[in-house]
């Protein structure tokens, strides 16, 4: 194991390093600041769990820690950090699928997209994300078919795998004349056919309305309701 070959003086440092945590946080709880006492002591715990791998992840942060678990293979570690250190579902699932991808475990990572604990806090697009920026454009392309046409960012995925026509489609089926900006700037060729479909959507609209989310829909009605307030006050 790798911890063999650490000289004495990293190992000093460790403990060293180890122990003034562990100062820091009774220091903290008899001052009465329990919430740095209590960071402090999770610290030093962290560290203590880190030197049992026996590596370079010793002074990582969790989240860099469970990544690199899952890079290497280790998963019942990265999955023993999560819990233990109470690591957010939500973050843990995408360090989970960038570490399955950097390993290039697709098999692992297609059974991940199917299950609903996951899609609770991950979008199949995450999923295509991550095998791009991976460079498998294959994988890529199989979570992209699943995404629906109003999706916002399935254009912008269809650019990074430069599949133009799809690219545009998608982006004019929502409206979004950004992505069709874009893709004229990489693809001039297709200047004019950008130009007609911009006509269209300037005289028909998308096709496709974007559903807008529960934070904007509030705030659009907020705004009603101040203008409709504005409109009574001013015919007083």
């Amino acid at each position: 194991m790798h911890h063999l070959f650490v000289n004495s003086s990293d190992i000093h440092l460790f403990s060293e390093r180890v122990a003034l945590m562990k100062e820091a946080s009774v220091e903290f709880r008899d001052a009465g600041l329990k919430t740095m006492a209590a960071l402090s002591a999770d610290h030093a715990r962290l560290l203590d769990r880190q030197n049992s791998l026996g590596d370079s992840v010793v002074g990582l942060s969790l989240a860099n820690t469970v990544l690199d678990c899952f890079r290497r293979g280790l998963d019942d570690e990265a999955i023993g950090f999560a819990r233990e250190f109470g690591l957010k579902d939500s973050i843990f699932r995408r360090i989970q699928l960038r570490g399955l991808a950097a390993r290039k475990a697709w098999t692992r990572v297609q059974d991940l997209s199917c299950q609903q604990a996951v899609l609770s806090v991950l979008d199949l697009a995450d999923f295509a994300e991550v095998c791009i920026a991976s460079g498998n454009v294959d994988e890529a392309t199989k979570y992209l078919h699943q995404l629906s046409d109003s999706h916002p960012r399935k254009a912008y995925l269809l650019i990074q795998i430069r599949n133009w026509d799809a690219a545009l489609e998608s982006a004019f089926n929502i409206g979004d004349t950004g992505a069709m900006e874009t893709i004229r700037r990489h693809r001039p060729a297709m200047a004019d056919e950008i130009k007609s479909k911009m006509k269209l959507l300037d005289d028909h609209g998308p096709n496709i309305k974007p559903k807008k989310s529960a934070a904007e829909s509030g705030a659009q009605r907020a705004i009603d309701a101040a203008n409709k307030a504005a409109q009574g006050c001013a015919q007083q």
